[in-house]
């Protein structure tokens, strides 16, 4: 399963990736979370999860304003080369990892 949760904290960041620019880092939590891309892997609960994991690993960061964003900004920027790309085969994995644990 850590595999799993690896794949997923990488379709997390790109997500985050996806809602935010240099000059616009913060996103709120609902905004990039509630994705039905991402809900349709996984509950919230996970989503939630993992994101407090990124958090205590210092590649997410949460403001005042309960806002999320990058710890360096600039590794969203270099997510978001390719982000489409990326974003759909990290799905598409997940989800033939998943059929086949089923």
């Amino acid at each position: 399963m850590v595999e799993m949760d690896e794949i997923f904290a990488k379709l997390l960041l790109l997500q985050l990736a996806r809602y935010t620019t240099l000059e616009r880092p913060w996103a709120m939590w609902a905004s990039f979370a509630y994705d039905e891309r991402l809900l349709s892997l996984r509950p919230i609960e996970t989503w939630t999860r993992l994101r407090d994991e990124l958090r205590r690993t210092n590649l997410i960061t949460i403001n005042e304003q309960q806002l999320w964003a990058f710890r360096y900004p600039i590794l969203g920027e270099r997510l978001r080369i390719g982000l489409d790309i990326e974003f759909e085969r990290l799905q598409t994995e997940a989800s033939a990892t998943l059929g086949a644990d089923a």
